[in-house]
Parts: structure tokens; sequence; C-alpha cells
């Protein structure tokens, strides 16, 4: 009983630092967040808060691989479920996180490639089922079209979340879906054209 205790009053602590942090990131670049105004806004003392951080970078680093986790374990389920879509996976792990912890993972001033780290990792997974649905791409075309893709789409939620994270996910992730859908359409075109001359 008493570790369930102790693990539940962690868990608070921990949210309580988290949730200061992010206050406090709404106001302030994150190289002027220091120990004692996170502390301060927890109202914990600093030996609390090295209990579970070395630093800002440190909790902020670590909320990013938390996110980064449950968004690529998501998507491996949602593959095996049969449903093989990377976008929405990542819009329906967003969508349900806070609105900082988003904001902060997908900064690129902030360090690691969130994005590029989620595609990178799929890239084996989303394979098989491109190819089976595009008859005519090749591994290689695979290749082009996954880099083409992914980049377009990483740039795309970048600028989104600079911006403020403006429209909605859903009407984003809509008009994402729909230049995904046209490009196919006019690669297949093209690789028609090529059959006919070839």
């Amino acid at each position: 009983m008493t570790g369930t205790k102790d693990n539940q009053r962690s868990r608070y602590t921990k949210k309580m630092i988290r949730d200061s942090f992010f206050k406090l990131l709404r106001i302030k670049d994150i190289e002027a967040i220091t120990v004692t105004d996170i502390c301060r806004t927890a109202q914990i003392n600093r030996g609390t808060f090295y209990r579970y951080y070395r630093n800002p970078f440190d909790l902020l680093q670590q909320q990013r691989e938390q996110l980064f986790k449950e968004t690529l374990a998501f998507i491996k389920y949602r593959f095996n479920e049969g449903e093989h879509t990377i976008l929405p996976a990542i819009f329906e792990v967003l969508k349900k996180e806070d609105a900082e912890v988003v904001k902060a993972s997908l900064d690129r001033r902030y360090g690691s490639d969130f994005l590029e780290k989620i595609f990178a990792s799929c890239r084996e997974t989303a394979r098989p089922y491109i190819i089976s649905q595009i008859k005519w791409m090749t591994d290689e075309q695979f290749e082009y079209f996954y880099a083409f893709i992914t980049n377009g789409v990483i740039g795309t939620i970048s600028l989104w979340v600079s911006q403020g994270m403006n429209p909605e996910t859903g009407e984003l992730e809509a008009d994402i879906m729909t230049i995904v859908r046209k490009s196919i359409e006019q690669m297949s075109q093209t690789a028609k054209l090529k059959e006919v001359k070839g």
C-alpha cells in the first residue's frame, strides 16, 4: 500500500513540475527558465525537482521522448488493427496531448526532430502497405515517394505549430491528406504514360 501511495505522490509531483514548466514556457524561452522558476511556480523545493530532472532541458527532453513513444506505439497499434495511415494516428495523439507539450515537442529550436523520428521509425512498417496499394511503385520509387510525402507533411505541421496551431487539427489533416492523394494520382498518371510510351 505504501508503494502505491508513493507512486501516486511521485506522479502528482511530476505533473506539478511539468505543468509549472509548460506554464512558464508560454511566457519565456526555455533558456530563460531556471530550476528556481519552476520550483517557485510548482511550490516545491529544489531537491524535489532534482529527484526527477537534471535541469529544464532534461524535463523537456523527457516529455518529448514520452510523446514520441506514445505516438509510435499508437501508430503501430493502428497498423496492427488494419488502419494503415500514419498521419491520422499522429494527429489523434497530438489532439489528446496538452497543447504546450505538442508545441515544445514539434518546435525545432529545442533540438530533437520529433516528426522526422516518427516517420523514420514508420518507414519499413509503411513500405509493404504503400507498395501493395500503388501497384506501379518499386522499392526505389517508394524511397522517393516517402521522402517527398513525409518532408511535405513535416514542413506543413512545423508551419502549423509556428503559426499557433491554427486551423484545427481536423482541417489541417484533411488538407494534407488531399495533397497526398493528389500527389499519388499525379504519380499514377505519370507511371501510366511511361508504360504507354515504353
